[in-house]
């Protein structure tokens, strides 16, 4: 469909910051609304999507960002950013910035820049009422854009939450009217955040990736008598996590009846991995790069990770959780009752515990199911309550 077919009401840009993990985000606009998608507008690349992807917004208009990319896009492109040329150097300046660093500040701005023209090109021709994303961090120029647009038009911007967010100064919702969140968990974690950076108004909506995959996948299960325990190992992308994973090594490398697996995340972390395989640590057999996390997690005991959104997600399909160097993360999940250690002493206690002993599993689970749940929401009905709350902006 092209976009003079239909009158866009709805525009939902992704373009390289589409993964299949977002797709439970962007379903309840495309599929629960009362009426048909044919006033959403999709601005994407071809290269973040492929045929699964595609039929996914086989209803509604895509604009593809090479499709809209020309000579005098480039320009238009060129011309900001020489505008701010001088501006970026004295950033640099006063940060006194290496050369590596001024190089990649500047390539930041150049991508800025671009950004802002194509994404103008884009609200130019969907003209849409509503806009509907998951995140800008990989896009900030689409957020100079709409600044641009909002000088003369009316135009909403609703950001759902798609991964848990820590207390302190950063928060997904940069440059959104409307912040939808999982839980009241994260209106207290957006309370703590300097007021500079709130966004004007919230809604908890619960979290539709975590219905789907409840749905998808049903709550975990005890594991067959006879079957050895397995141990998960879901790792996200901070400062920390080669640490981590090493303190994890070095403890389940202890216990020759466990069954580990490790899960990178999504954006991969190749060169840790890489690391602890070279050092012996963990064997490639190990890492399971090809399932979806929701159903190793419900083939484990036990999930142990760092500040992921997994730990608490498996808590929802029933699985204990172990945090590792939460005084590193931020997340104040131990204080809501999320099991923590930072030694390989208090791993060993706990990890031992836990997949020798299924009532303490139980015990576990029951003192970590109160933050999920305040983290979570009531997910029974996220997707339409997005649904309805995205169409009242109609």
């Amino acid at each position: 469909m092209s976009p003079t077919d239909a009158d866009c009401q709805i525009l939902i840009p992704f373009t390289d910051t589409f993964r299949s993990d977002y797709e439970p985000f962007v379903l309840p606009v495309l599929r629960d609304r009362e009426r048909a998608p044919s006033d959403v507008s999709v601005f994407t690349a071809r290269r973040a999507l492929d045929a699964e992807d595609k039929s996914l917004f086989s209803d509604a208009t895509v604009l593809f960002e090479e499709d809209l990319f020309t000579l005098d896009t480039y320009r238009q492109a060129k011309k900001a950013y020489q505008d701010l040329s001088c501006d970026i150097e004295d950033l640099c300046r006063d940060f006194d910035l290496s050369v590596d660093d001024r190089q990649a500040t500047k390539r930041y701005f150049k991508k800025y820049c671009l950004d802002s023209v194509l994404f103008q090109s884009v609200l130019d021709q969907t003209d849409p009422d509503v806009l509907y994303a998951v995140q800008f961090t990989s896009n900030r120029g689409y957020l100079n854009a709409v600044r641009k647009r909002r000088d003369g038009e009316m135009l909403k911007t609703l950001v759902i939450q798609h991964g848990a967010f820590r207390h302190g100064i950063h928060h997904p919702f940069i440059g959104s009217d409307h912040a939808l969140l999982w839980g009241e968990h994260f209106n207290s974690v957006l309370d703590s955040i300097d007021t500079a950076f709130q966004p004007p108004d919230t809604k908890v909506v619960g979290n539709p990736k975590l219905q789907a995959r409840l749905a998808q996948y049903g709550r975990a299960t005890e594991q067959s008598i006879g079957s050895p325990p397995t141990v998960l190992y879901t790792s996200t992308p901070v400062e920390h996590s080669l640490e981590a994973m090493r303190l994890f090594a070095d403890v389940v490398n202890k216990y020759p009846n466990v069954k580990v697996i490790y899960r990178p995340h999504p954006s991969g972390e190749p060169a840790k991995y890489c690391s602890l395989r070279k050092d012996e640590f963990l064997r490639e057999e190990q890492i399971e790069r090809s399932q979806n996390v929701y159903s190793l997690i419900n083939q484990s005991d036990v999930v142990v990770g760092t500040d992921t959104t997994a730990l608490p997600e498996a808590v929802a399909f029933g699985v204990p959780v172990i945090q590792l160097l939460p005084e590193r993360s931020g997340s104040k999940w131990a204080e809501g009752g999320i099991c923590s250690v930072s030694t390989t002493e208090e791993l060993d206690k706990m990890l031992s515990s836990l997949v020798t002993n299924p009532d303490e599993r139980v015990a576990v689970l029951n003192r970590e199911r109160p933050l999920a749940e305040q983290m979570f929401g009531d997910v029974s009905n996220a997707s339409k309550i997005i649904a309805a709350y995205v169409d009242s902006f109609i």
